[in-house]
């Protein structure tokens, strides 16, 4: 193509329907290529020539998905502000084996059951604040409503009314009402991404909407009730927000009715190698990304990994490892990832992970062994420096 390679086409597919199935066909893959299709959301990855049975098999296995229920519905994304979800749409489970998750999915059923119409979802970039907004929904079973996310950091002033109240659009010739957030939700949820990234304006206009229920559609003078719960998200402390007088105290009050603090991966270790399993079960179900498992060293550093991204960035870490393992085993290798606790540098979780010295005997014995003892190999696959090693095997007197 004269103005986009294929890489760019999908990554534009992606925006606008980001759930349709794609096979990427090249005549010059190479691993390369391949991850980057797969990290754009490609279904699947073929060479040239075709070989037609491999890619009937792939049509196969993508009808009997949509059959089973298991290829997602797609709704339009409008720009980058607002995404819409099935009521009961598959969703990513919230996994819940440690004890602060097992406390989370608690808070949330409580939520539920109280029929609580505002609630604030706190928590660092990554540890799945949009999950556990999806999870709350789907746990209402009286509500059969929408699923509605709106992204605050993409509302500008000049789209405030009409991504709230709704607006016609279209030419001259031909004109569409188009609902506003609000009443695309109405009797089901609605979820404001990063609350605190809204305008002044905009944090007004939401609070009328939070006092009243109620909206006046665009170009109609009669109001509309609303029944809609209101999750809003942050990453950022909004409480010090409030006290820059940066974010409405008033609103802050009206959203924060009740409180789900997500906390961060490092701090419930337990849940790791549960999503490492999910992830890679969903991989295979839906991307034909196979592996014959992960072995136990790998499990191993991802335990001792900090993960400063979190969930998302287990994923996309974990998604790189099933590509590179090719069908096998994922080991240590294949995981893209800087274990700098090992070098004392960082701390670690001490409520999670035993950091004392013969587990950390046994994670450099295992590198090592797994390079054949080559010392500069085993550094590579913990992911530090060679000196480092060096000084750790003296100490530890291997």
């Amino acid at each position: 193509m004269p103005e986009l390679d294929g890489m760019a086409l999908l990554a534009k597919v992606r925006e606008f329907t980001p759930l349709l199935p794609v096979i990427i066909i090249t005549g010059h893959g190479n691993m390369e290529s391949v991850i980057e299709a797969m990290r754009l959301g490609a279904t699947d990855f073929m060479t040239k020539p075709i070989r037609l049975k491999e890619l009937e098999l792939i049509l196969e296995k993508l009808a009997e998905q949509k059959e089973g229920g298991n290829l997602q519905k797609t709704f339009p994304f409008h720009g980058t502000v607002r995404k819409y979800m099935n009521a009961r749409q598959p969703h990513v489970s919230f996994i819940s084996k440690s004890s602060r998750s097992k406390n989370m999915k608690k808070m949330m059923k409580q939520a539920v059951l109280a029929k609580c119409d505002s609630i604030l979802i706190t928590g660092e970039t990554g540890t799945g604040k949009e999950t556990v907004a999806r999870e709350i929904h789907s746990m209402d079973k009286d509500s059969n409503g929408p699923f509605v996310i709106v992204s605050c950091p993409a509302l500008s002033e000049s789209q405030i009314d009409g991504e709230f109240f709704g607006k016609l659009e279209g030419s001259a010739h031909a004109t569409r009402y188009r609902a506003g957030c609000f009443e695309a939700s109405n009797n089901g949820t609605l979820v404001l991404d990063e609350v605190c990234d809204l305008t002044p304006t905009s944090q007004g206009k939401l609070l009328s909407v939070l006092e009243t229920r109620k909206i006046r559609k665009h170009g109609n003078e009669q109001e509309i009730d609303l029944n809609v719960r209101i999750i809003a998200t942050t990453n950022k402390p909004i409480q010090e927000r409030v006290e820059q007088k940066v974010f409405r105290e008033d609103l802050y009050y009206r959203l924060n009715v009740f409180h789900i603090n997500v906390p961060p991966l490092r701090e419930r270790k337990e849940d790791i190698i549960p999503l490492v399993h999910h992830y890679l079960k969903t991989f295979s179900e839906t991307r034909n990304i196979e592996v014959a498992g992960i072995s136990d060293g790998a499990k191993r550093l991802l335990l001792k990994y900090h993960f400063p991204g979190n969930i998302r960035e287990l994923r996309n870490v974990i998604e790189g490892a099933a590509i590179l393992a090719l069908g096998k085993v994922i080991r240590p290798e294949h995981l893209k990832i800087h274990v700098v606790e090992l070098t004392g540098e960082e701390g670690i979780d001490d409520d999670s992970i035993d950091p004392g010295v013969e587990a950390e005997r046994k994670l450099i014995i295992d590198a090592l062994e797994r390079s054949r003892w080559n010392r500069r190999k085993a550094a590579e696959f913990l992911g530090i420096p060679y000196s480092t090693l060096r000084f750790k095997i003296s100490k530890l007197g291997l």
